[in-house]
């Protein structure tokens, strides 16, 4: 009797030591898999089910418990949530990009990209870990909670009674439309210069509305505008920094249309017999219609704000030596330099 259970105990041994410790599960994030071919993951625990103790609530959209299919990490004991249902929730778009292997979302002009099983994530700061994987389980995508706080930068919370909160965290910033830049990879906006101000990339999905929300258009847009924008907080740390417009509101237009640009420095600065100032602007055009170099009559009626807070600045305070983006009428004389009327003078520094 000892001799057969020893034996059998043998065999059941054997036999496990040769089970693959694989198994093929299906991603609804990735296209379905070619005849013969399947996906297979590391096998790992299987993360604790807790359906009945938490539900999600995405930008005001709430899950049942149910739907939820919140996790805990085995390991780390860290909330996961489903990628998709959250992603998707705050109007990302995700698809399966098959030469990199990777899951990627798309909102607007913000990208991003993650990879199952591996704790690296892309985000505007550089790729950060937040110690756990992304993972899939029976066919669903889960990533940390963390992920959509550190990466796509939305609040989140997590309250006493299960409920999880997950909201899309949006900023604005106002100012004056310092130039207006098209390319093969799109248009971005120029806002409040460089020192001291922003660049946001718009795409198709960028509202842009009128101060009454009349719907406009990204021909509707011109230099010198008086624009609120609304925007990801998620900015990349270039000079300026650089992120993507979600919605443009047009504050305020100027009386003339059509204004040409230049930035460059005030090398020539004295007095009008009107009390007016007349300056000379050295510098790059702002428009393809602009100047390198131009000459200006500034009066009372001329806007004259810091870029660094939009506060108004005095005649007085314009200083020879001084930055400045100085926005223009069409109509100049022919002279070299032309000289043509001042509408707007945004003073960076």
């Amino acid at each position: 009797m000892k001799k057969i259970l020893t034996s059998t105990l043998l065999s059941t041994a054997m036999m496990a030591s040769m089970i693959h410790p694989a198994f093929a599960i299906y991603d609804p994030s990735r296209p379905p898999a070619q005849p013969g071919e399947m996906q297979i993951m590391s096998a790992s625990p299987p993360m604790k089910e807790d359906t009945y103790r938490y539900h999600l609530v995405v930008n005001g959209k709430a899950f049942s418990p149910q739907a939820s299919m919140v996790k805990i990490h085995p390991d780390q004991s860290k909330i996961m949530v489903p990628l998709r249902t959250v992603a998707e929730a705050l109007d990302y778009k995700l698809t399966w990009n098959p030469h990199t292997k990777n899951i990627e979302l798309v909102k607007g002009t913000q990208k991003h990209s993650i990879q199952t099983g591996v704790d690296r994530y892309p985000a505007a700061q550089g790729t950060i870990k937040l110690g756990v994987a992304p993972r899939v389980e029976n066919g669903v995508t889960f990533v940390p909670l963390s992920y959509f706080r550190e990466v796509l930068q939305a609040q989140t919370t997590v309250a006493k009674t299960g409920m999880i909160t997950i909201t899309a965290h949006e900023l604005i910033k106002t100012g004056t439309i310092t130039r207006i830049a098209k390319n093969d990879q799109g248009t971005s906006i120029h806002l409040n210069g460089m020192t001291s101000g922003f660049i946001f990339q718009v795409s198709d999905q960028t509202e842009i509305v009128s101060a009454d929300n009349q719907k406009l258009t990204m021909d509707d847009l011109q230099l010198g505008m008086t624009i609120e924008t609304v925007h990801s907080p998620i900015m990349a740390m270039s000079l300026p920094p650089q992120g993507g417009a979600v919605k443009i509101v047009v504050k305020e237009t100027p009386s003339t249309p059509d204004l040409l640009g230049t930035l460059g420095d005030i090398t020539e600065l004295s007095a009008t017999a009107d009390g007016g100032k007349r300056v000379t602007i050295q510098g790059e055009k702002l428009s393809e219609q602009g100047y390198e170099q131009i000459v200006l009559n500034i009066d009372e009626d001329t806007k004259i704000i810091q870029a660094r807070d939009m506060q108004p600045v005095s005649l007085d305070e314009l200083k020879k030596g001084m930055k400045v983006y100085a926005m223009y009428g069409p109509v100049v004389t022919r002279s070299l330099p032309p000289i043509g009327k001042a509408e707007k003078i945004l003073v960076e520094m």
